[in-house]
């Protein structure tokens, strides 16, 4: 009989790493996305959730880290926002201290992403 998977401790971190395709019609991009970043930045704040954006054509590719609760209610939002389609997770679960701490949302180019030593190890 196998033992149930361990439980998250207080102050644990929770990931979730999605992809999906950008909706946004390119003629609104810039504008749409800078609204985009500035409530992210805000709403995360609130919830202590930190995190990047790759935002690459016509693509998003996103981290999330904080609480459980939080990041799932939060991804549950973007699965059915508007600007988003084809919303597939990558990978979620605990996860060890936060990558992006210093960010309540990071907008990273490609070459940052890709040169980024944590996106490398996955």
């Amino acid at each position: 009989m196998s033992s149930p998977a361990p439980t998250p401790g207080p102050g644990s971190i929770f990931r979730l790493i999605y992809r999906s395709r950008n909706k946004i019609p390119e003629e609104q991009r810039k504008a749409e996305l800078g609204r985009l970043f500035s409530a992210a930045r805000s709403n995360n704040k609130q919830q202590h959730i930190t995190g990047a954006l790759l935002v690459q054509g016509d693509w998003f590719a996103q981290v999330l880290e904080g609480d459980e609760v939080a990041v799932s209610a939060l991804f549950a939002d973007i699965e059915i926002d508007p600007r988003h389609e084809d919303v597939s997770v990558i990978e979620s679960g605990p996860a060890g201290p936060r990558v992006f701490a210093r960010w309540a949302m990071a907008r990273v180019s490609w070459s940052t992403w890709t040169s980024c030593a944590w996106v490398r190890t996955r």
